[in-house]
């Protein structure tokens, strides 16, 4: 595990809000690795609550930035920093659910299919000594071959 030691990037949390006729629904997406759903489903319905929604109206996703703070509470790194970053977050995902919904303007969606070949790759590789590893360097001559294919 890494811990931080300085701020390369700002972390962002976004909300975009969605209505249908009386239907309404937001999506937050947030630059964390992972939020397990014990915290995630009492979060949604207090989303929901502060933003005016059902709880089924509100996803979070998470872009899976290994190097983003831990909210997974479960996971006792600096209990006290931990906790005290747990509350700003909540706040902050509270809030970008209301201002999503109160900034709501007509739009259309529509959708496309597009290909992006180069964007996955192999990440689990056989070693010439029999044992797996992840990633284990582009050029490593240990390396017998790949355990896969890429899902394109």
């Amino acid at each position: 595990m890494r811990l931080a030691n300085g701020i390369l990037d700002e972390l962002e949390a976004n909300a975009a809000a969605f209505s249908l006729g009386n239907t309404r629904a937001v999506l937050i997406c947030m630059d964390i690795t992972s939020l397990f759903q014990v915290y995630a489903e009492p979060l949604r319905w207090e989303i929901a609550e502060a933003a005016g929604l059902e709880p089924e109206a509100v996803i979070l996703h998470c872009t899976h930035t290994h190097t983003g703070p831990e909210v997974n509470l479960s996971r006792r790194i600096a209990p006290e920093i931990q906790a005290e970053y747990f509350t700003f977050f909540r706040s902050r995902l509270r809030d970008a659910a209301v201002l999503a919904l109160q900034d709501l303007k007509p739009a259309r969606m529509g959708w496309a299919v597009g290909r992006a070949p180069d964007i996955a790759f192999i990440r689990r590789f056989r070693m010439k000594d029999g044992s797996s590893r992840t990633n284990p360097g582009v050029i490593n001559p240990d390396i017998d071959g790949p355990i896969g294919s890429v899902d394109n």
